[in-house]
Protein backbone atom coordinates (compact mmCIF):
# COMPACT_ATOMS: atom_id res chain seq x y z
CA UNK A 1 0.00 0.00 0.00
CA UNK A 2 2.85 2.38 0.86
CA UNK A 3 4.49 1.75 -2.54
CA UNK A 4 1.20 2.55 -4.23
CA UNK A 5 0.92 5.90 -2.41
CA UNK A 6 4.53 6.81 -3.25
CA UNK A 7 4.00 5.94 -6.92
CA UNK A 8 0.76 7.92 -7.01
CA UNK A 9 2.44 10.93 -5.44
CA UNK A 10 5.37 10.81 -7.88
CA UNK A 11 3.07 10.59 -10.90
CA UNK A 12 0.92 13.43 -9.57
CA UNK A 13 3.94 15.70 -9.14
CA UNK A 14 5.24 14.84 -12.61
CA UNK A 15 1.83 15.43 -14.15
CA UNK A 16 1.36 18.81 -12.48
CA UNK A 17 4.89 20.04 -13.14
CA UNK A 18 4.71 19.23 -16.84
CA UNK A 19 1.58 21.27 -17.37
CA UNK A 20 2.97 23.18 -20.34
CA UNK A 21 0.55 21.09 -22.38
CA UNK A 22 -2.26 22.51 -20.24
CA UNK A 23 -1.71 26.00 -21.63
CA UNK A 24 -3.73 26.48 -24.82
CA UNK A 25 -2.47 28.24 -27.93
CA UNK A 26 -4.13 31.65 -28.33
CA UNK A 27 -4.26 34.14 -31.16
CA UNK A 28 -2.68 37.34 -29.86
CA UNK A 29 -1.21 40.55 -31.28
CA UNK A 30 2.46 41.51 -30.92
CA UNK A 31 2.91 45.04 -29.54
CA UNK A 32 6.39 46.57 -29.68
CA UNK A 33 7.23 50.08 -28.51
CA UNK A 34 10.06 51.86 -26.73
CA UNK A 35 8.95 50.45 -23.36
CA UNK A 36 9.19 46.79 -24.36
CA UNK A 37 7.46 43.89 -26.08
CA UNK A 38 3.92 42.87 -25.23
CA UNK A 39 1.26 40.39 -26.29
CA UNK A 40 -2.26 41.78 -26.56
CA UNK A 41 -4.96 39.29 -25.63
CA UNK A 42 -8.57 40.49 -25.60
CA UNK A 43 -7.60 44.19 -25.34
CA UNK A 44 -5.19 43.53 -22.45
CA UNK A 45 -1.41 43.85 -22.85
CA UNK A 46 1.04 41.51 -21.11
CA UNK A 47 4.78 42.32 -21.00
CA UNK A 48 6.89 39.50 -22.42
CA UNK A 49 9.83 38.37 -20.28
CA UNK A 50 11.52 36.26 -22.98
CA UNK A 51 10.88 38.81 -25.74
CA UNK A 52 13.64 37.41 -27.97
CA UNK A 53 11.14 34.76 -29.07
CA UNK A 54 9.29 37.56 -30.89
CA UNK A 55 12.33 39.07 -32.64
CA UNK A 56 11.14 37.83 -36.04
CA UNK A 57 7.68 39.44 -35.71
CA UNK A 58 6.71 43.05 -36.41
CA UNK A 59 4.56 45.30 -34.28
CA UNK A 60 0.90 44.51 -34.99
CA UNK A 61 1.52 40.95 -36.18
CA UNK A 62 -1.06 38.37 -35.17
CA UNK A 63 0.55 35.18 -33.87
CA UNK A 64 -0.53 32.03 -32.15
CA UNK A 65 1.27 31.79 -28.81
CA UNK A 66 1.39 29.60 -25.76
CA UNK A 67 2.29 31.49 -22.56
CA UNK A 68 1.72 31.77 -18.84
CA UNK A 69 1.74 34.63 -16.37
CA UNK A 70 4.74 34.92 -14.06
CA UNK A 71 5.50 36.98 -10.98
CA UNK A 72 8.90 38.41 -11.86
CA UNK A 73 11.41 38.55 -14.67
CA UNK A 74 15.08 39.04 -13.80
CA UNK A 75 16.10 39.46 -17.45
CA UNK A 76 13.95 42.54 -18.11
CA UNK A 77 15.76 45.85 -18.26
CA UNK A 78 14.00 48.09 -15.77
CA UNK A 79 15.79 51.28 -16.83
CA UNK A 80 13.79 54.02 -18.52
CA UNK A 81 14.04 53.83 -22.31
CA UNK A 82 11.51 56.50 -23.20
CA UNK A 83 9.06 58.87 -21.56
CA UNK A 84 6.08 56.72 -22.51
CA UNK A 85 4.10 54.67 -20.00
CA UNK A 86 2.69 51.37 -21.24
CA UNK A 87 0.15 49.93 -18.81
CA UNK A 88 0.10 46.15 -18.70
CA UNK A 89 -1.72 43.36 -16.91
CA UNK A 90 1.53 41.74 -15.77
CA UNK A 91 4.44 39.64 -16.96
CA UNK A 92 4.28 36.55 -19.14
CA UNK A 93 6.68 33.89 -20.35
CA UNK A 94 6.17 32.49 -23.84
CA UNK A 95 6.51 28.73 -24.37
CA UNK A 96 5.93 28.67 -28.11
CA UNK A 97 4.92 31.01 -30.91
CA UNK A 98 3.78 30.40 -34.48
Amino acid sequence: MKKYLVALTVWSVIGLSSCIRCVKMKYVTVVKDCTGVYLRDQQKDYRVCNHEMLDGYNNGATVQAQYKTIGSCPTLDTGAVCAMLHASEGLIEIYSVE
